[in-house]
């Protein structure tokens, strides 16, 4: 088993500086995957842009594959908000959907997350997403209702405990 990682060509790496703009082309791509029309992207250009001051300020991490050149697969990043560790971003490219690689982004940013001090990593997931997160361990714990081109939908509230040592990290605010 061991020896299939290593033949691997696919890599995690943390973000780097200039890739702002590539990661929020994948952002945009993987959302536009599940259906969602372009007037609907851009209502959420907000929360699928990446800036060079988010990955300045956020562990991101990019999940690549190399040939002649790199190719970005994926990336997710973690946010702290209030004490609590966040999955904010977790995006991989249409064409790499189903190959392993949100799984591997996903146990990377967990990995981090307990590294940083956190004992759960709270998750608030687009509905079509929350059945791999579950695969995943995470548990729903809320939701929120959001409206989306005159539909009401519901956004599942994850949260995956990463450690049994410490108390439970703080309960989920409003993110409305």
């Amino acid at each position: 088993m061991a020896s299939e990682w290593l033949d691997d060509p696919i890599h995690i790496r943390e973000a780097r500086s200039g890739e702002a703009e590539d990661l929020s082309d994948v952002a945009y791509r993987s959302k536009g995957y599940w259906g969602y029309n372009p007037e609907t992207l851009d209502q959420w250009a907000g929360p699928l842009t990446v800036t060079e001051e988010y990955l300045e300020a956020n562990p991101t991490f990019v999940a690549y594959e190399e040939d002649d050149e790199e190719r970005i697969l994926g990336f997710c990043a973690l946010l702290c908000d209030q004490g609590r560790w966040e999955l904010d971003h977790m995006w991989v490219i249409p064409e790499a959907i189903g190959r392993g690689i949100g799984a591997r982004l996903f146990l990377r940013a967990c990995e981090e997350a307990e590294l940083l001090g956190a004992s759960s990593l709270w998750i608030l997931s687009d509905p079509s997403a929350e059945g791999f997160y579950k695969h995943m361990g995470a548990v729903r714990i809320d939701q929120q209702t959001t409206v989306v081109d005159g539909t009401e939908r519901i956004l599942p509230i994850l949260s995956l405990r990463l450690t049994t040592e410490g108390p439970e990290d703080p309960v989920p605010h409003d993110p409305a």
